[in-house]
């Protein structure tokens, strides 16, 4: 009998494990980010309410989901995004094929640290006013940029 009770023990315990272990795949294989999968419950703003410019909600997208920038059609700027989603980007780049055009909303990004706005050749961001309250902001790349004012 204590052979039984040990088998069913054991048996339990790797349901468990099995269950812990497993679950994030399981959000991989039905085509969800871990992240997503949590917060799914959630009723937050999209990307694009988020960030009028979609060239930075596209940015922004592929920071919190890279495996995204191997398949372009699947990034979903439709698709809500929490807080504490956004809390958690500390670096954004953008690129020519997509330059920032409009910087409102970053402020979001609480703990952004760097920000690469490269743009294309004659820019496009014209106002700096969305990162007057970015205190952990500690490298800002602008080029080719035509920026008209410094002051926030």
């Amino acid at each position: 009998m204590s052979k039984k009770r040990t088998w069913i023990q054991k048996a339990s315990y790797g349901m468990c494990l099995g269950t812990l272990l497993f679950s994030p795949a399981e959000s991989w294989l039905e085509d969800q980010h871990p992240i997503e999968a949590v917060t799914q419950a959630e009723v937050g703003m999209t990307f694009q309410e988020r960030f009028p410019d979609p060239n930075l909600a596209h940015a922004v997208y592929l920071e919190l989901y890279p495996e995204k920038t191997l398949f372009p059609e699947r990034v979903n700027l439709e698709s809500p995004v929490s807080a504490e989603q956004l809390a958690t980007i500390t670096i954004l780049v953008d690129t020519p094929e997509r330059p920032i055009t409009d910087l409102t909303g970053i402020q979001q990004l609480s703990h952004l640290k760097t920000l690469h706005a490269e743009g294309d050749e004659g820019g496009r961001i014209q106002q700096l006013e969305p990162l007057a309250s970015m205190k952990n902001l500690e490298h800002l790349t602008l080029r080719n940029e035509f920026i008209q004012d410094l002051t926030p």
